[in-house]
């Protein structure tokens, strides 16, 4: 979807097929499709990225089904959690409960994708590739009194609307006409006490399959690092995934998507609180589209030993609850216990598994005269084998060479880099009598101040006076979690704040704006979202409208030195609420951009023009589309410039920010340093300039941005290591 463009799915998808899938979840984002209310639907989205049939038909056409997870609450780490800002402000609404704003709303939006594909032809019925849709999304209205009729309401809503393929309901509560499926990473989240438990419904494996809707393989927020990540994991290994996916389909598990097999990138002001431009780095593929090795490959080899023995995983009842135990070897003599165990599918399949902490040789037992078998088992690994024919199609502890026998290339573009062509400072606060500005006797909060724009962005600006000078002056502001602020004190930069948590919340964060003379002062503060949370009504987060900007009291403090005191060097704290019924100006989104494109006109007497590095500055800069092979990714280093938007020839590529890794030992590796320019976004390398138009909050050194490109070789010898962030592995 709207993490891609239509080249980038292209070629994932005929990734996909290559590496064996035969089918793929797409999620249906409402905000994205209807950002304003009262605006027409835009199916198109920026540069074709939100044309959610022709991704659909995309898939139609190398033969891959579809899951269509219309929610419309998705989750997804996406902002708002799909749902649009202007749904929140409806009277009295609580979101994903028995309401009657909320359920017209959430009706209205699924009866017009149910209406779109249809018209598209692409339900199954029709000839098309969608198998299975998605109601609702991990849903818990425990909290409800009306929980229960939610639930169902939501299942018979579904069902009216497409009544000829099955409906999901994920990781929570489930209608009765709806199948309950997993989200989680491996093991017991999604895998033996799961499936045991017949899911959350306690029918899976009873009267209904076992589908894992999100084989989950983490996700990045800024400022973590793998070590240390302050809400969830960064990544698995390929043996580690490959490992838990083999147990899920031992326990006759019918269905398993990778979430995320590609996470492409946060494009717009799309990624949730906290969340990094790139999305899922260690997936399957790259960030970029590139194959994330060896990890591309091991799944691909794991793929084709399942397709290669579908037969027989078919024709046999499930195996749960039904393993034998093996013996293995010990050093000492052969032991049988609960550490090894297999599920056997008929005389040519099994699924073997250890759970024992160390190497050890199992013996498996086999119709063939011989008896049994030997092979040598990883720790924590897991295994397909045709006992029959005592051959072993795939373990997932061992990676061969050939897998990681890759080496990343990545070259530095010199002849077509890029130039700056200008520089311009946005305009600062909201200018009295401006024809943008609001007033008010306090600050407006901003989801409602931007309600007609699509922005991260809003200016709040006050005046004060001083009637003496005061020492380490600053301010106190009320605001939300994942919110970054700058702020300048009579024009000039005085202070930047933030929190990136991928939470939401109140928070107080303070701004130092120095020492001030006495006399009159403007302050001006830029807000900048930094996304909004994804979860909505769980795990202690509501179901009323979100927020951000200033949200509370904003306090002035500062230490004065009275005349009685001077000699002595004490002072005074001095304490001013800025909220007291004195003006407030707000001015929505930016002013300064962005601009037209630089056409091929232009191009003869490029100069590098003059640039600013301070806080709150546009800059335009132009290159030359270079000649990029297939598979080769055009990448842009990032790490000269602060936090802020991109726009490549129009197109918002996202939020970047040079924030380093936390905790790593290594404080200079931000942890995200390079973004990927869509192939479809740019211009014919023999029709003109690109146009690279950057929006700084911090300040940075736009003349030190470098392009480079990337692609992935073969290599004689190996070079790519199984392991989470690999560098080298993808370029983030």
């Amino acid at each position: 979807g709207p993490r891609g463009t239509p080249a980038l799915w292209e070629a994932a998808l005929d990734d996909a097929v290559d590496q064996g899938l035969n089918m793929i979840q797409v999620y249906v984002f409402w905000n994205y499709h209807q950002p304003l209310e009262g605006k027409p639907t835009d199916w198109e989205g920026d540069g074709g990225a939100g044309n959610l049939a022709g991704l659909i038909q995309a898939c139609a056409c190398r033969g891959l089904f579809v899951n269509l997870r219309i929610g419309p609450y998705v989750c997804a780490e996406w902002d708002y959690g799909g749902i649009p800002t202007w749904v929140g402000f409806k009277k009295d609404i609580e979101l994903r409960r028995w309401n009657t704003a909320w359920m017209e709303a959430m009706g209205n939006w699924t009866s017009e994708v149910v209406e779109y594909v249809s018209n598209a032809g692409l339900l199954a019925s029709q000839g098309g590739p969608i198998m299975l849709a998605q109601i609702e999304n991990e849903l818990d209205a425990d909290d409800d009194p009306h929980g229960e009729e939610y639930i169902e309401w939501c299942g018979d809503l579904a069902n009216s609307l497409i009544p000829d393929i099955p409906w999901l309901m994920c990781n929570g509560d489930t209608a009765t006409n709806t199948i309950n499926t997993c989200n989680g990473y491996g093991g017991n989240a999604c895998g033996t006490l799961w499936l045991e438990a017949h899911g959350q419904s306690g029918r899976i494996q009873i009267d209904q399959p076992a589908i894992w809707t999100e084989n989950e393989g983490g996700f990045q927020i800024w400022g973590d690092s793998p070590e240390h990540p302050t809400d969830y994991f960064w990544g698995i290994t390929a043996r580690d995934l490959a490992y838990t996916t083999l147990q899920w389909f031992a326990r006759g598990g019918a269905h398993n998507n990778y979430y995320m097999w590609w996470g492409g990138s946060n494009r717009g002001k799309w990624a949730g609180a906290g969340i990094s431009n790139g999305y899922a780095f260690d997936a399957a593929l790259c960030a970029n589209g590139m194959r994330h090795q060896p990890k591309f490959d091991h799944l691909k080899a794991m793929h084709y030993a399942l397709a290669d023995r579908a037969k027989e995983l078919l024709s046999h009842p499930s195996q749960l609850r039904a393993p034998v135990y093996l013996e293995y070897w010990t050093g000492k003599g052969w032991v049988a216990g609960l550490k090894i165990q297999a599920f056997f599918y008929g005389d040519s399949l099994a699924f073997i598994e250890s759970s024992l902490g160390v190497k050890a040789k199992v013996r498996i037992p086999t119709s063939h005269r011989f008896g049994t078998f030997t092979i040598d088992f990883f720790p924590y690994s897991s295994a397909i084998v045709d006992p029959a024919k005592m051959k072993v199609l795939f373990q997932s502890g061992i990676i061969p060479n050939s897998a990681m026998s890759y080496e990343r290339v990545d070259h530095e573009l010199a002849d077509s880099g890029l130039a700056v062509v200008q520089s311009w400072p946005e305009t600062l606060g909201a200018p009295k009598g401006g024809e943008a500005t609001l007033a008010d006797d306090k600050p407006t909060e901003q989801t409602w101040l931007n309600r007609n724009l699509v922005t991260d962005y809003a200016w709040y600006e006050v005046d004060f006076t001083l009637e003496e000078a005061v020492t380490g002056a600053r301010v106190l502001i009320s605001t939300q979690k994942s919110n970054g602020w700058v702020a300048f004190v009579d024009g000039v930069f005085a202070s930047a704040a933030e929190n990136h948590e991928h939470k939401e919340g109140n928070v107080n964060l303070v701004l130092t704006l120095g020492d001030l003379a006495a006399g009159d002062h403007t302050l001006s503060l830029l807000s900048e979202s930094l996304g909004y949370h994804n979860l909505i009504g769980r795990w202690g987060v509501g179901t009323g409208p979100k927020s951000k900007g200033i949200t509370g009291p904003v306090t002035l403090e500062a230490d004065w030195t009275a005349p009685s005191l001077r000699k002595s060097s004490k002072s005074m704290p001095v304490f001013v609420s800025l909220v007291d019924g004195r003006e407030w100006r707000m001015r929505p989104g930016l002013s300064g951009g962005p601009e037209p494109g630089v056409h091929s006109s232009q191009a003869a007497g490029l100069e590098m023009a003059a640039h600013a590095s301070e806080p709150a500055t546009w800059t335009k800069l132009a290159f030359e589309t270079p000649s990029l092979d297939k598979g080769e990714a055009l990448m842009l280093d990032a790490s000269a410039i602060g936090r802020g938007h991109l726009w490549l020839n129009g197109h918002d590529l996202g939020r970047f920010w040079n924030i380093t890794r936390a905790d790593t030992g290594q404080p200079g590796i931000p942890t995200q340093r390079f973004y990927h320019f869509p192939p479809d976004w740019l211009a014919e390398s023999d029709t003109g300039l690109n146009e690279l138009l950057v929006f700084d909050a911090l300040g940075g050194e736009p003349s030190k941005l470098r392009l480079l490109t990337s692609f992935l070789k073969g290599k004689k010898s190996q070079f790519l290591e199984d392991s989470v962030d690999l560098p080298g592995g993808c370029l983030d």
